[in-house]
């Protein structure tokens, strides 16, 4: 009975030392926003059609999600592009809250968002006619990832 006793106690030490050692870590970072990145390529000829859709269409779209509180933020970036199929020449990337807000849509939440894009565009017609022609017809998308924004604390 004595070994039972001591083999539980030895496995309680080392259950609290495993935990001793993965929460300092835990405390070292903070978890923050989620983004949606997302890479691009100007098709040959195509990089004026794309800003136009990206000026008329998408950063209104995209600042109306803001306002509402549907994201908290959005960027975009350029890189020179070395002629590969595989290089992307503009980025855009948009901050959700936590992978709720962009994950997980529920249908209050998608009506928003969709009524949004309509307002913009005027019609659902008009959104497929401006899609086709603007946004598939000067861009491909090279790669889109999701990502999570992480604060590290310095050491004291």
């Amino acid at each position: 009975m004595k070994r039972f006793y001591l083999i539980a106690l030895l496995l309680g030490f080392c259950i609290v030392g495993a935990q001793a050692q993965t929460q300092p870590q835990e405390r070292n970072i903070t978890e923050g926003p989620v983004w949606r990145v997302s890479y691009l390529k100007h098709k040959p000829g195509k990089a004026a059609d794309h800003l136009r859709w990206t000026r008329e269409y998408r950063m209104k779209i995209l600042d109306e999600w803001k306002r509402q509180g549907l994201i908290m933020d959005y960027k975009y970036f350029s890189k020179p592009s070395f002629d590969s199929p595989n290089e992307w020449d503009v980025m855009e990337a948009v901050q959700y809250r936590n992978y709720a807000d962009l994950l997980d849509y529920t249908e209050a939440r998608s009506k928003k968002m969709d009524e949004i894009g309509l307002k913009i565009f005027g019609s659902a017609e008009n959104r497929t006619k401006v899609w086709a022609e603007l946004r598939d017809a000067s861009r491909e998308v090279i790669a889109s990832q999701v990502i999570r924004e992480m604060q590290i604390k310095p050491m004291n």
